[in-house]
């Protein structure tokens, strides 16, 4: 077992999925791949904008909590990571599907809480050769990023600016604090 390896036993994870458009088929279809990937039960947080009706946000409550965030993105995950389900949380978009080799592989290089996990992301030509590799942070996707509950209490909220802009800010504090910022290859979450 490797020295850099964060104990999974001892590890209490759990998933915010952002759901923008409050969709509830594909909110139900992140939920089955979850239950189905995950052997054991994992808490969820479904995030929705400040425009779903009450209506949806009972007919989504039926499956896993609900909070309500604003209008942007980067408020819907101040809002998940302000009242986390657990201690390690994975941001996931509505529709999203969980594979637990992704989740295994992204928690394999998390040696602390300290530590903000997210997955690189490779686009591919027609012909089947990688065109683009979005290892940075700032250009990353949201979908797989984890991020411990105290170490968001430490750094703080991401700003309402365009999400590159806010996760680069964000990133600056957050080395301030001592965080490290792992890239992880093949932990993409489809």
């Amino acid at each position: 077992m490797s020295k850099f390896m964060y104990n999974m036993r001892n590890k209490h994870y759990g998933f915010i999925i952002l759901a923008p458009s409050h969709n509830h088929g594909l909110i139900q279809s992140t939920m089955y791949s979850i239950k189905r990937e995950c052997k054991v039960k994992i808490p969820c947080l479904c995030v929705v904008g400040d425009d779903a009706q009450s209506s949806v946000i009972e007919n989504i409550e039926t499956m896993c909590p609900v909070a309500q965030g604003g209008k942007t993105i980067t408020s819907l995950m101040n809002t998940g990571l302000t009242n986390p389900p657990a201690d390690w949380n994975v941001i996931i978009f509505e529709g999203s599907q969980i594979e637990a080799r992704s989740i295994n592989k992204l928690f394999y290089f998390a040696r602390n809480h300290k530590d903000i996990l997210y997955p690189i992301v490779i686009d591919y030509d027609r012909d089947g050769r990688p065109v683009n590799i979005f290892y940075e942070f700032h250009k990353g996707t949201l979908n797989g990023l984890t991020i411990h509950k105290d170490t968001f209490n430490q750094v703080g909220r991401f700003s309402d600016n365009p999400i590159a802009i806010s996760k680069m800010f964000w990133q600056m504090d957050a080395i301030e604090m001592g965080c490290d910022f792992r890239a992880v290859l093949g932990a993409k979450m489809i």
